[in-house]
């Protein structure tokens, strides 16, 4: 709406027409915005950095899909809230795997394994040291708990900065990321 408010502000012309407003905003994109980078499990990126993005990433994954189950994959810098995002990433996850970005500011996955543990109990947190492992697991995870429900109702949600969003894209060859030149490897 913010984006509009400007547009129309700035515009000489007259006010938008209500079409073209739908075309528009029905042809904009979010990268890393609960954007979905693969079907089977579904790959959800988002780049949720607070509570309050928390809670907002996971009521419009668990009303747009209703997971059986979901798995959550977690990197967050170590000065945000991160006790925080998790109690708001616990409730509708069957279980986080914790790992960092690349960022400096990336907490260490054994603190943010340790910080997991107090709000979804330790046999539902798994850590990997570098997010292309966390993703490994939380596909085994996923598909695991597809098996185990007897239908494909599982789910991964990558989430945490804008750092793991945009890694998580690179890795995962989402539709607009640059690939690295000459066969060089993604972030870690």
């Amino acid at each position: 709406m913010c984006a509009l408010a400007a547009v129309e502000a700035f515009s000489a012309a007259e006010p938008l027409g209500e079409e073209l407003v739908r075309q528009a905003f029905a042809a904009m994109t979010a990268p890393g915005r609960l954007e979905v980078v693969r079907r089977s499990p579904v790959v959800i990126v988002d780049s949720a950095h607070n509570p309050a993005g928390m809670a907002m990433s996971v009521a419009a994954v668990t009303e747009a899909f209703g997971f059986s189950s979901l798995v959550a994959v977690l990197a967050v810098s170590a000065d945000k809230d991160v006790p925080g995002m998790l109690g708001e990433l616990e409730p509708a996850t069957s279980s986080v795997v914790v790992t960092r970005n690349s960022a400096a500011r990336s907490m260490d996955p054994d603190e943010l394994e340790s910080l997991a543990a107090g709000v979804f109990g330790p046999d539902r947190v798994f850590a990997a040291p570098r997010l292309d492992d966390a993703i490994d697991i939380a596909t085994t995870l996923a598909d695991e708990a597809a098996d185990a429900a007897g239908h494909g109702g599982a789910g991964i949600l990558i989430t945490g900065s804008t750092t793991t969003a945009g890694e998580a894209r690179l890795l995962l060859g989402a539709a607009g990321t640059v690939q690295p030149a000459g066969g060089g490897e993604a972030p870690q």
